[in-house]
């Protein structure tokens, strides 16, 4: 019972710090958007506002993550809290292939794997919905 309740708190924590320091970086990222990217001398033409769309997905990525961490916290379900745990990595998965697809494009990379980010961002919402509708107790 005790390594139970052991697991649960660390992958709330997790869930959480991986939330945060995503959050981080994307304010970060929007400052660098707002203040530096275009003075950069590999940066693209559409480079600040490439950064910023990404800045902004990852922002949104970041509260579904802690978001997810929440759920995973309140509710007792087994099977609602590894759907909620999945949905949290479709989240964080969803800002590596998005975003980073779209920082990457902003230095003359290519910008194709930012569909897969929004497949996973996706299927994340969908993994929470499901969540949602497990029984409570």
């Amino acid at each position: 019972m005790r390594f139970n309740s052991l697991l649960l708190n660390s992958t709330f924590s997790f869930l959480v710090i991986v939330g945060c320091i995503n959050a981080i970086v994307s304010i970060l990222s929007g400052a660098m958007a707002f203040h530096w990217v275009d003075r950069i001398d590999s940066a693209t033409e559409n480079a600040s506002y490439l950064f910023g769309i990404a800045s902004i997905f990852q922002m949104l990525m970041s509260f579904s993550i802690i978001i997810s961490a929440i759920l995973f916290e309140r509710i007792s379900s087994e099977r609602s809290k590894k759907l909620f745990l999945v949905s949290g990595l479709c989240f964080l998965s969803a800002i590596c292939f998005f975003s980073g697809s779209l920082y990457w494009a902003s230095f003359g990379g290519l910008g194709f794997i930012a569909p897969f980010g929004a497949l996973m961002a996706i299927a994340g919402f969908i993994m929470m919905s499901l969540g949602s509708l497990s029984p409570k107790r």
